[in-house]
């Protein structure tokens, strides 16, 4: 205690030792408080170490639950520069023998060549579509089309177009027939629908009455396009009818701007406009920049010293497939066929001029070089030539070939690898030797489109492109080159490593655990001078027997049949002392033999085991594992009408009236159409007629033959959709009658273990509050009954991560004793502090009262002194 000591100096008593013993004593507990929390603060520290190693290992078993570890395959090519390969999960495990026979290849054209790529126009004159008094429909070849099921008149020599077109645009012209016309004596009119997008929209229907066997359709009725359209001979020269049947069309197209027009594959037309003053570089920069062309542009310089830039046009599409077609072109560039190219002259003495006559017939390009090796005048210079641009020549063994006035390349035809078709003409002058005449034989072929060939497992394939994903679900085969003789082993294998290594962790983590408490629980008195400190912890034991209970148990829900335990993996345990051992070999051999057995094993797993009606989608975490019959009490089907007899040839003219409602149980989406077919179709002809309209209307819905009866079904499934058909004959050939057929589809019902599920597109979702609450499961469409069980099991990664969060949660048992070690070593805190209060208060007391005693003693000693002092000094007192 601070403050000035006043011990013994009146009374000679030595406080302070006194006061020192008395604290002591008030002050005896609070060692073994001390001690008690030194203990409890040792536990703690030991409790702390295995909730991290406890942490540590659910981590390690949490990666069990990765579907990425199971879902990574090994696939491998024995030839990598022939043939690389790569796979998902679905892959086929195992080897097969490819042989790339034949690579794909995009189709390539070239153009002839411009003198600059940049300043020469493509566009040298353009004149708007005209056409002459009567052009016949097909003599506009590729851009006319006619579509009929009429018999008894010919639109394609019928249909008549003239005038000249005034508009600005490229339009494709469609003239409909909007309801059945027969011409006779009595009947001489037509009623017709124009479209100037290529059919997409119409104009209203108008009646047109033919005069004098013809319909004509003036520029007006064209939409004031400068042109007119005359159907003639309607009444067939009083030899017969003629029908006009509803939706016949007739089309051509028409042209206001230049423009180069082509197919790739079977696709839709496509142009590239071009420009009064487009060059090359312009061209190919907009062709490059427009990624619905399906075309790469490049610009070639072969080099030559007269129009060397020439226009590359690659598909984007490989195979056959992506074949270019080039439909229509206005520019100087010709992209179709063969063509020689006017001579180059190079010679400094002949003055005369080179010409090329004939028709090149040939293939392939070449640049023809004649070289002068003997000089004098035309008949009597001698020539060598060239087939590569003058990299080798053929001088006919040094004697040359006569350069006359008329060279045939025909009788060179051995030299030139066959006949060109095509002569060279020279007019009269000399020649030096080394002059030079070159002649660049094009073909716009330069390339071929050709599908990929290649050989599986002794099966010839033709594919359309070098990125093969179609043979194998799952794997992809990328071919490189081709080598008909070498045979490529492709093999697919689980990917282990990972699973190796994640389970190898796991059995490290688990290890690391036990050794601690082995290390509690193991205590030999003989041996051991201390127990350990938590030796006979009940935490400890429970936590011993739980974890050594998990690793060395069987899934039950699994059964004997197939892997259950991590024994099964090669995982066994040290029954002393509980450390896991791993064999890699046997988890290797486990993954060979069954690889989803390991999978459902180590996480959690849903699959089929009884039935073959159904799949497992998915779970959540309210699912509990277990078994689940899944039953279909309503198919989920399509809508589909049948006819109600056998479909046969046509007898008779029947058209059908078919709908299609796409929102049936809201307020309708329906769309209607006629199929009108002539008599003499066969079955087999109905359906093609009856797929073309209802492709047209792009409804989703496909006829076909089924049981000999016509069968229309929509492609997608539910009752959203319904179809009604109706023919226009009480008793035709289709099977169908004037009485309505229809159907509409219907949704998926059913239960899980015989409660009604949630339905969703083709799944059933357990409802929440259930065992299977979250449980997704997929059935087949138009499938009713007994689908399948559905097994759920909580494997190592889900199962034991539950375990281990019983003891490491935030009230699991490990946190829970950690804070009952808090608490305690906070009361014993508490208690400490509260005697040393009360130690503190004791001192200053017995301080405060023996510092009093030493005053009133001082004062009393004080006092004694002056009485003695006066009694002395008294008159007649004697002093001794």
């Amino acid at each position: 205690m601070s403050g000035l000591s006043v011990a013994g100096i009146a009374s000679g008593i030595d406080s302070d030792s006194i006061i020192s013993q008395m604290v002591a004593f008030e002050t005896r507990s609070t060692a073994t408080f001390q001690r008690r929390i030194a203990v409890e603060e040792a536990e703690r520290t030991l409790f702390q170490d295995i909730s991290s190693r406890m942490q540590d290992l659910k981590g390690a078993t949490g990666a069990f639950a990765s579907s990425s570890l199971f879902s990574s395959l090994s696939a491998t090519s024995s030839l990598p520069d022939l043939l690389s390969v790569s796979a998902t999960s679905k892959a086929p495990r195992g080897t097969q023998s490819v042989r790339v026979l034949q690579l794909a290849t995009a189709h390539r054209v070239g153009g002839t060549g411009v003198e600059d790529a940049t300043a020469t126009p493509l566009l040298q004159g353009f004149t708007k579509t005209t056409y002459g008094a009567l052009t016949k429909l097909s003599a506009l070849g590729s851009d006319a089309k006619v579509s009929s099921t009429a018999l008894n008149y010919d639109y394609a020599d019928k249909a008549h177009v003239q005038g000249t077109y005034t508009g600005t645009e490229n339009l494709d012209i469609v003239v409909q027939v909007a309801a059945d016309a027969v011409f006779s004596a009595g009947n001489e009119s037509v009623s017709l629908k124009v479209s100037t997008d290529g059919g997409k929209t119409f104009g209203a229907a108008a009646s047109y009455t033919a005069v004098g066997g013809k319909v004509t359709l003036n520029s007006a009725a064209l939409g004031n396009l400068g042109m007119s359209l005359e159907l003639a001979s309607l009444q067939n020269g009083g030899s017969g009818d003629v029908t006009l049947k509803k939706n016949d069309q007739l089309s051509f197209r028409v042209r206001g701007q230049a423009s180069i027009e082509y197919t790739v594959g079977d696709g839709e037309r496509k142009e590239l406009l071009i420009g009064s003053a487009m060059t090359l570089s312009e061209l190919v920069r907009d062709i490059n920049e427009d990624t619905t062309l399906g075309l790469r542009a490049d610009i070639l310089n072969d080099g030559s010293s007269t129009n060397p830039f020439r226009l590359i046009l690659t598909s984007l599409t490989e195979g056959r497939a992506g074949s270019i077609s080039v439909l229509h072109n206005d520019s100087v560039i010709n992209l179709k066929g063969v063509t020689a190219e006017t001579p180059v002259l190079d010679s400094g003495s002949y003055g005369g001029a080179v010409t090329v006559s004939g028709t090149y017939t040939g293939s392939g390009n070449k640049a023809l070089v004649l070289e002068v090796m003997t000089a004098g005048a035309v008949g009597a210079a001698k020539f060598r030539i060239s087939t590569d641009g003058g990299l080798t020549f053929n001088d006919n063994a040094g004697a040359g070939f006569s350069l006359t006035s008329t060279v045939d390349l025909g009788a060179l035809s051995s030299v030139l690898g066959g006949d060109p078709g095509i002569d060279l003409n020279f007019t009269a002058g000399s020649f030096a030797v080394g002059d030079r005449v070159t002649v660049d034989l094009f073909d716009s072929q330069i390339q071929v489109a050709q599908d990929a060939l290649i050989n599986v497992n002794g099966i010839n394939l033709v594919k359309s492109s070098n990125v093969v994903n179609d043979v194998f679900e799952g794997l992809t085969l990328t071919l490189k080159n081709a080598d008909p003789a070498k045979t490529i082993n492709v093999g697919v294998t689980e990917k282990t490593g990972d699973i190796t290594a994640a389970l190898g962790k796991f059995v490290d983590s688990y290890n690391s655990i036990m050794s601690v408490l082995y290390a509690q629980s193991k205590y030999n008195p003989e041996e051991d001078k201390n127990a350990p400190l938590l030796m006979g912890d009940a935490t400890v034991r429970q936590m011993q027997s739980s974890l050594q209970r998990y690793v060395t148990g069987r899934i039950g829900i699994l059964g004997s049949d197939t892997l259950s335990s991590l024994a099964d993996l090669g995982v066994t345990t040290d029954s002393k002392t509980g450390q896991l051992s791993f064999n890699t070999a046997k988890l290797a051999t486990a993954l060979n033999k069954d690889a989803t057995g390991v999978r459902r094993l180590l996480s959690r797993f849903g699959d089929l085991v009884e039935g073959s009606n159904a799949s497992f989608v998915s779970s959540t975490a309210a699912t509990k594992a277990g078994t689940y019959a899944v039953k279909v009490t309503q198919a989920r089907t399509r809508a589909e009408v049948i006819g109600t007899t056998a479909v046969a040839t046509l007898a008779s003219p029947e058209s059908l009236t078919i709908r299609v409602n796409k929102d049936a149980n809201g307020t309708g989406n329906v769309t209607s159409m006629v199929v009108n077919l002539a008599a003499g179709l066969s079955a087999s002809a109905q359906v093609t007629a009856i797929q073309d309209v209802l492709d047209t209307k792009n409804v989703n819905v496909t006829a076909s033959i089924e049981s000999g009866k016509l069968v229309l079904r929509h492609n997608e499934y539910g009752s959203t959709f319904k179809i009604d058909v109706t023919s226009s004959l009480i008793a035709g050939n289709t099977g169908f009658t004037t009485t309505q057929v229809a159907d509409q589809g219907t949704d998926l019902k059913g239960t899980l273990n015989g409660v009604e599920a949630t339905a969703s597109g083709d799944e059933l979702i357990g409802k929440v509050g259930f065992a299977f609450d979250g449980l997704r499961v997929r059935v087949d469409n138009d499938f009713v009954g007994t689908a399948g069980t559905i097994r759920l099991n909580d494997g190592l990664g889900s199962s034991f991560t539950k375990l281990l969060d019983s003891f490491v949660s935030t009230e699991g048992v490990l946190s829970t004793r950690i804070k009952s070690f808090d608490a305690t070593i906070s009361r014993v805190q508490a208690q400490i502090t509260r005697v040393s209060e009360r130690a503190s208060l004791l001192e200053t007391r017995l301080r405060k009262q023996f510092s009093t005693l030493e005053v009133t003693l001082g004062r009393l000693n004080a006092t004694g002194q002056y009485l003695t002092a006066q009694l002395k000094a008294l008159p007649g007192v004697q002093r001794d």
